[in-house]
């Protein structure tokens, strides 16, 4: 069995923000580009907006994971949809959209498919209150973005009062990075806020939760980092030399110590940095992710099934580290009588 813990879906979401769409736009030969406010993407080479794909259509996404080997699917909103920057009228009324949608989504296959909701970050209340009527709608999960959240970063006190709520619900938090406009006005050359932007984001986030004491707080607050961490197993020493050496650090233990909160998901393309990840973070703390349909899409069946693991640890990652972390025991029911 294997377990996918990241897809992003846009289904159901287009032009729910009012003036700040989503849309889609179709650029000719090159193809659609989403817009979300100020924000447009690049035309892609590997990916139409304005076609039904495992991005789009849950039938779609269904086929994709029956080609990748995959039985069960966490779904995200895409990162694009966040809407920190925008109003609190806007955000609680589009984070309440997207669920709703992600909800109608998995409903077509709950077997196969399941959710993690998105907040209105920018509004703490009103953060928790859609959270709740989320997790009673099924939510498994919930997602955030890694900086930049309304003004606020995650260390933030204001952040408090949701992270205790979310750590009473026992549903983890996955991250993920969102691109926000090029300030300077300069072109996004090879998408770069994408390819490399997204590494540094995931980085500072695990540097925040951990320097600013959100685990010591919130001891069993349990996260996703997409991406292997972005740089995070590279330099987990250098963060530790932060946690000693700038008077500002609120943490308690060795940053090391804090990685029993952490799961990093798979999608490391360089078998060789994966194999650093399994040495720095062990079996325990990994999880299958492919970004599903998205432009950086690998197998992440493939890319675990290539480390050649024991039976033991290759189940953890494959599935067992999921099935716990977001509660969906189910399935090992299913598979124990198959």
């Amino acid at each position: 069995m294997y377990v996918d813990v990241h897809a992003h879906v846009i289904e159901g979401m287009l032009e729910s923000a009012g003036e700040y769409g989503p849309r889609i736009v179709n650029v000719g030969d090159e193809g659609s580009v989403l817009e979300v406010g100020p924000y447009r993407t690049k035309p892609s080479k590997t990916l139409d907006f304005g076609v039904p794909s495992a991005f789009s259509d849950t039938t779609s996404r269904l086929a994709k994971m029956d080609e990748m080997g995959v039985d069960h699917l966490i779904q995200s909103t895409s990162p694009l949809f966040y809407l920190y920057w925008a109003s609190p009228e806007i955000g609680i009324q589009t984070t309440g959209v997207q669920n709703d949608a992600l909800a109608a989504s998995s409903a077509k296959c709950p077997e196969r498919l399941s959710w993690s909701a998105t907040l209105p970050l920018q509004d703490v209340a009103a953060s928790i209150e859609e959270l709740n009527r989320a997790v009673a709608t099924g939510a498994c999960a919930v997602s955030f973005g890694t900086d930049s959240i309304g003004g606020r970063e995650l260390d933030d006190a204001d952040f408090w009062p949701l992270y205790e709520r979310i750590e009473q619900l026992g549903i983890p938090i996955i991250f993920h990075p969102h691109p926000l406009p090029i300030a300077d006005g300069k072109e996004d050359a090879y998408n770069l806020s994408w390819v490399v932007g997204y590494n540094y984001s995931e980085t500072m986030a695990f540097a925040r939760l951990t320097l600013g004491g959100v685990f010591d707080d919130f001891p069993r607050l349990r996260i996703v980092l997409p991406h292997g961490g972005g740089n995070v197993p590279y330099q987990l020493g250098r963060i530790e030399q932060a946690r000693t050496s700038q008077p500002d650090s609120r943490a308690r233990r060795r940053i090391d110590e804090y990685l029993e909160c952490v799961f990093f998901e798979l999608l490391v393309h360089d078998i060789r940095g994966r194999r650093l990840l399994l040495e720095v973070a062990g079996a325990t703390q990994l999880v299958v992710g492919s970004n599903l349909g998205g432009w950086d899409s690998a197998n992440g069946v493939a890319l675990l099934d290539e480390l050649g693991l024991s039976s033991k640890d290759h189940d953890r990652i494959a599935y067992r580290n999921a099935v716990d972390l977001f509660k969906l025991s189910r399935l090992v029911g299913a598979e124990q009588s198959a």
